[in-house]
C-alpha cells in the first residue's frame, strides 16, 4: 500500500486523543485525495472491468468469502456490504505469484475476512501492454498483493448460503433473542437516532442492527447523510461511513466511547459498552 497504509489505518483506531483522531483523519482524506488523483491519471490505461464495478458496487466491508489460485488465475469471491443476496467474483491471469503478508497487530484484527480498502496502480507502465497490481487490506490483519495483466468481474445472485449449518443455527436463536429484545424496547431505528442525537453518542452498524434484527449492510437503507444519521458508525474508523465532512455532526467526536453489540466475533461485550443497555436508561 503506497496511500493507504497500515500505519495510516491504525492511527485511526487512536480514539483517546480528539486531536490526534482528527490528524489522523485528516491525513487519511489527504490520502484519498491524493489517490483519486493519482488513479484519474492513469485511468486510461487501468481494466475498464474494475472502473465499472467500483461505480456500480461498494466493496468496502465485504465479506472475503473465498480466494484461491489455479494455475495462473486467481480468484476472489466477495458479499458485498450493501447486497447481501450478490456475489462479485473477481478472476485475475497473474504475471507472478500473489503475495499475502501480515501488517496489523493481533489486537487490530477481525476473525472474519472483510474487505476494508484497496489501492490499484499500473506495475509494468513502460511497457507496451502494462500489467497492473492490485493491493488488498483485509480486516484479519492481511494485505494481498496481486500483479496481473488482465481481470475479469462477474457479480452473480447467491444461491445458497455460505453460513455452516450450526452457525446458522446460532445466528437464527440469536436473531429470535434480539427480536425478543426488540419487542421489549420498542424501538425503531428513528427512535434510536432521535436519543443518539440527543445524548451525542455514537453506535455502530452492527450494534443498531443487532437491536432491530436485522443485518447491518440494511439498517441504514438509503436513508441521507446528514448530520442526525451521521451517530451510526463504522466499527473500525468510529466513522460514518462515505460521509463528507460537512455531512458529519460537529460534535461527533465528543464523547469517546463507541457502542456495540452484544458480542463481536462471538466475545462478549461489556454491558456498559453495549447500545442495548444503554438504550434502556440513555445518559
Amino acid at each position: 500500500m503506497k496511500y493507504f497504509t497500515p500505519e495510516r489505518h491504525l492511527r485511526l483506531g487512536n480514539l483517546g486523543s480528539e486531536a490526534e483522531f482528527l490528524a489522523a483523519l485528516q491525513e487519511w482524506e489527504d490520502a484519498n485525495a491524493e489517490y483519486l488523483a493519482h488513479v484519474e491519471s492513469i485511468k486510461p490505461r487501468l481494466p475498464p472491468e474494475l472502473f465499472r464495478l467500483y461505480e456500480g458496487v461498494c466493496l468496502h466491508d465485504a465479506h472475503v468469502l473465498s480466494a484461491y489460485q489455479q494455475d495462473d488465475q486467481f480468484v476472489l469471491t466477495l458479499q458485498p456490504d450493501v447486497d447481501a443476496r450478490r456475489l462479485v467474483v473477481l478472476t485475475y491471469s497473474l504475471t507472478q505469484e500473489p503475495l499475502v503478508r501480515t501488517v496489523l497487530p493481533p489486537e487490530r484484527c477481525s476473525t472474519c475476512a472483510l474487505f476494508t480498502y484497496d489501492e490499484l496502480d499500473l506495475d509494468a507502465p513502460e511497457t507496451e501492454r502494462p500489467t497492473f497490481r492490485h493491493n488488498i487490506l483485509l480486516s484479519n490483519g492481511r494485505e494481498l498483493t496481486i500483479r496481473f495483466r488482465s481481470v475479469s468481474v462477474a457479480t452473480p445472485l447467491r444461491l445458497l448460503s455460505a453460513v455452516a449449518p450450526r452457525a446458522a443455527q446460532a445466528a437464527s436463536a440469536s436473531a429470535d433473542s434480539i427480536q425478543h429484545d426488540r419487542s421489549n424496547l420498542l424501538m425503531n431505528l428513528d427512535q434510536i437516532l432521535d436519543l443518539l442525537n440527543q445524548y451525542h453518542q455514537r453506535a455502530t452498524y452492527g450494534a443498531v442492527a443487532e437491536v432491530l434484527g436485522t443485518g447491518p449492510n440494511v439498517v441504514m437503507g438509503v436513508r441521507p447523510r446528514d448530520h442526525r444519521h451521521s451517530w451510526v458508525v463504522n466499527q473500525d474508523t468510529g466513522m460514518p461511513t462515505h460521509y463528507e465532512a460537512h455531512q458529519r455532526h460537529p460534535n461527533l467526536l465528543e464523547r469517546a466511547t463507541i457502542l456495540l453489540p452484544t458480542t463481536i466475533g462471538g466475545v462478549p461485550v461489556p454491558a456498559n459498552l453495549q447500545l442495548q443497555t444503554w438504550l434502556e436508561h440513555p445518559a
